[in-house]
């Protein structure tokens, strides 16, 4: 088995820590890496608060410095616009252990932000989880301190909201965007208790994390007798929105999101069967339910996405308007994310198993345009994506093992014909990568992230997959 990141999905353990190099050479010019000593007195993180202890690395010697990064009108740095695509573009080495998850959200000036959080793969820090950011040429900008509690919920989520930077797991956390600071912190395990929602302090308890354009987050907080559906407002204090319908005898909300009329939409399965039968219910933001469809079948991976004219229920793969009728069916079905471009074409992972992961895409009524096998040869692990690009190309990250090598490779699909070319790489990756506003796909590798060249495309100006909505605001690539 591939050890993966706990997130609901597995355990990693027993990985030693190897000898860290940092790297590196750029488009945006020659550098030193994260921990050199190039320079420096210590190996310690640009603005680092004491939290942790990293042994000094060693630096990579650089290229000669190339041309300086244009400047993307919509305010992204573009450090690949003319570099071939696949091309590496950075690597910086963040950690020396092997906790690195990310980048797990983006912004738009194309900075990234990860998480070295042992929680996440069933271990400790040492010194304690801190989420750090990396500007768009790969340069570190801060790391900060993380100290929350532990919570077994799904995964983990960072979202951009304006220049607050929001963290995920346990509680809910805002820090500084430029900084890293923390701004405040929402205890909801203690205001519920008080408030006598009931627990939300255990497995699963605290999911499925929004914020709408105002600023303000939403989520759902699942207890023993009920889901709740909760809001932290920009000064980080919660409120009741309202009880989820049909959680209160098994029911369980799947996912939560903020569809294109601004609605907060939540799949519900009936029972502990999964599948089995269920609904959506959409909610205005003071709680009041806008419709509610009724589902005879729907799974406890089942996750949403909202396009320009319907919302898409992924794994049953039937199309909704947005007043809850049924409005078409993909011939498809996937439990992996899903992203429509301004055309209404669909693309998505159609088929994965140990041998093989199938990408395909989908016309706006369902009837399938291409399929292709993006990966072979090897064990299935995870994947990142899909990931839309302005110009003619779909991407995703695929981890894959052998049996000896575990390999990470980027794929990169033509949205019209599904013609493929992968780039692959000798490391163990957690399958979060993001297109990022600089025109770079961005991923991390063991204690390292790196960044490559898109050719030229940036984020497609359109719905991004399920269940977040917009490179500032998603939770992570892998749709969870």
């Amino acid at each position: 088995m591939i050890p993966t990141p706990h997130l609901g999905l597995g355990v990693l353990g027993g990985l030693a820590a190897f000898s860290v190099c940092a790297a590196l050479v750029t488009g945006c010019g020659s550098r030193t890496g994260l921990f050199s000593t190039v320079g420096a007195d210590s190996g310690s993180f640009p603005g680092d608060s004491g939290v942790g202890s990293y042994p000094d690395a060693i630096a990579d010697s650089a290229s000669e410095p190339i041309e300086p990064f244009d400047v993307n009108p919509g305010g992204g740095q573009v450090c690949a616009r003319d570099t071939p695509a696949g091309t590496v573009i950075w690597k910086t080495t963040l950690v020396t252990d092997r906790y690195l998850v990310g980048p797990m959200a983006a912004d738009p000036s194309g900075a990234t932000y990860y998480v070295d959080d042992g929680f996440l793969f069933g271990g400790v820090v040492d010194g304690g989880s801190t989420i750090m950011s990396l500007d768009p040429c790969g340069n570190p900008r801060w790391r900060t301190p993380w100290n929350h509690f532990y919570n077994d919920s799904v995964t983990t989520h960072l979202m951009v909201s304006g220049s607050r930077l929001i963290a995920v797991n346990g509680d809910v956390r805002a820090f500084d965007l430029s900084t890293g600071d923390e701004l405040w912190t929402a205890d909801l395990v203690t205001w519920a208790r008080e408030q006598g929602l009931g627990d939300v302090s255990g497995s699963d308890s605290i999911m499925a994390p929004v914020v709408t354009a105002d600023g303000t987050v939403y989520l759902t907080a699942y207890t023993a007798s009920q889901t709740w559906l909760l809001s932290i407002d920009m000064t980080g204090a919660p409120s009741l929105v309202a009880p989820v319908p049909d959680t209160a005898d098994g029911g369980f909300a799947t996912d939560l999101i903020v569809d294109n009329v601004g609605n907060l939409d939540v799949p519900v399965v009936f029972t502990h069967v999964s599948p089995g039968p269920g609904e959506i219910v959409s909610f205005a933001h003071d709680g009041g339910v806008q419709w509610e469809a009724q589902l005879p079948q729907l799974g406890y991976q089942d996750h949403l996405m909202s396009g320009a004219a319907s919302l898409l229920n992924e794994d049953t793969a039937g199309l909704f308007g947005f007043g809850g009728t049924i409005v078409g069916q993909l011939q498809a079905q996937f439990s992996k994310p899903a992203v429509v471009d301004s055309q209404g074409d669909f693309f998505a992972i159609s088929a994965a198993s140990s041998a093989a992961i199938t990408a395909g895409s989908w016309a706006p009524d369902g009837t399938p345009r291409w399929s292709t096998n993006i990966t072979s040869g090897g064990f299935y692990g995870y994947n990142g994506g899909p990931l839309l690009g302005d110009g003619s190309h779909v991407f995703y990250l695929s981890q894959l093992y052998d049996g000896t090598t575990e390999t990470a490779s980027v794929e990169s699909l033509e949205q019209a014909s599904g013609a493929l070319v992968t780039w692959t790489f000798a490391d163990r990756s957690p399958g979060y990568m993001l297109l990022t506003p600089a025109g770079e796909l961005v991923f991390t590798m063991g204690t390292y992230a790196i960044a490559l060249s898109s050719g030229g495309e940036l984020p497609a100006d359109t719905v991004w997959p399920a269940p977040r909505g917009g490179v500032d605001q998603r939770g992570v690539a892998r749709g969870q």
